[in-house]
Formats: structure tokens, sequence, C-alpha cells
């Protein structure tokens, strides 16, 4: 103010830190087994029975890392799906809250009540799951 006296630099000691990021928790907790499989009428190799190995050939994504599984595959135009974590268990799933998901992607829940609507075409598409966001995408 303006009766203040004048004041100096002031300096401190020196601080050193050491940072470790993190990422926040994800939105959808990703499956305990490691593995997701699509399942459905969307799929060429239909809706899983029991855990048939023939039932499931094809239907395995891939875990690009702990929080994202991807999968690219043909699938059937105006059908629709659903991602469990084990081969022909049907007891847990990962689906939509949406009924009227969009045929491109939406967010998706542990145990939701909806199956995922596939594209409207039929054509060769990729499937993403990101468990960090809660989204997938369909994309061709």
């Amino acid at each position: 103010t303006s009766g203040s006296p004048n004041a100096g630099p002031l300096t401190s000691n020196l601080l050193t830190y050491t940072v470790t990021p993190f990422a926040p928790p994800p939105t959808v907790a990703p499956p305990t087994t490691g593995t997701l499989f699509i399942t459905g009428s969307a799929t060429g190799d239909g809706w899983m029975v029991g855990g048939q190995a023939s039932s499931v050939a094809g239907q395995q994504m891939t875990q690009v890392t702990p929080l994202l599984y991807q999968i690219t595959l043909p699938l059937i135009g105006g059908q629709q799906f659903l991602v469990v974590p084990a081969a022909g268990d049907w007891s847990n799933k990962y689906a939509t809250a949406n009924a009227a998901s969009l045929p491109t992607g939406g967010t998706f829940a542990y145990n939701a009540a909806n199956n995922f609507n596939g594209p409207a075409a039929s054509g060769t598409f990729t499937v993403t799951f990101n468990f960090q966001t809660g989204l997938y995408t369909i994309t061709q």
C-alpha cells in the first residue's frame, strides 16, 4: 500500500518434487478374465452356445491395453450383439442401457439391460470397447 516500505525480492529454499502420473479410474470395470468375446446375430458365428469351441471361433477380441479391446470382423447388417468376458458364460455381460443405441457406437455398462445394435448394412467393421471412457465404437 502507499504507506508500506518497499520490499526487496524474497527467495526460498529449493524444493524438488517427484511426480508420478496416473490414469483416472476407468468408467467401466474391465473384465477380470482379461478376455472379451463378441456374440450375437450380428456375427457370422451367431450367439454363443455353452462355450463350444465352434461357437466362439473368431469371436475373441484382442486386448490392446488393459482397458481397450478391439476386433475386426464381418458383421451382419440390422442385427444385434453383446460382449461377454468368458466364452459361453452368459451370467455377466457388457451391454447398453440405451435400447435405441446407434449403429456406430455409444455408451456401455456392466450387466446393462439391452443388446448393442449393429451397423445398418453388412460389411467388415472394427468394434472397439474403451473401458477408460465407457464408450464403444463401430467403424468400417
